[in-house]
């Protein structure tokens, strides 16, 4: 197979993806429903019950762009924070929610009462899952992956 012939056979795989993705949104199941809660909200990689009914959810933009937002209830949106590199993992943990970034080597941040701490630095953290408000769990997206516990 000559060098052209791969290079559209990828390059007419990637546009089928993106049209599939782009234009086929969620199918239900017989039996199930579901409906668009809240439209225009690009990017979204990750979804955590907020204690008033609301989600908070990441943005994953890449570097230094991404953002964990509030959504209430009624739909509206709050900024918690920016400039976050690939927010991908996120968990309520404690008083807060724990949001990780897949961005490389980057802190591991809890945000709560509207202040941030940084808990440890992650390396492509791309997963997170509490167990109570004891442990905390990572999964590290990267060659030779990882587990981590705290």
């Amino acid at each position: 197979m000559s060098v052209w012939l791969l290079v559209l056979v990828i390059l007419l795989t990637v546009l089928l993806v993106s049209f599939y993705v782009r234009y086929f949104p969620v199918i239900t199941v017989q039996g199930w429903t579901s409906r668009t809660w809240i439209d225009n909200v690009p990017r979204v990689s990750a979804l955590a019950l907020h204690p008033d009914g609301g989600l908070y959810a990441t943005q994953e933009f890449y570097p230094p762009r991404g953002t964990l937002l509030h959504i209430q209830k009624n739909g509206e949106r709050r900024l918690l924070l920016g400039n976050l590199g690939k927010p991908d993992g996120l968990v309520v943990f404690g008083d807060g929610v724990v949001v990780g970034q897949e961005s490389g080597i980057a802190p591991v941040l809890w945000y709560r009462h509207g202040k941030v701490e940084e808990l440890f630095t992650g390396n492509a953290v791309e997963a997170l899952a509490a167990w109570g408000n004891r442990y905390l769990y990572t999964v590290e997206d990267r060659k030779g992956g990882a587990l981590a516990a705290l």
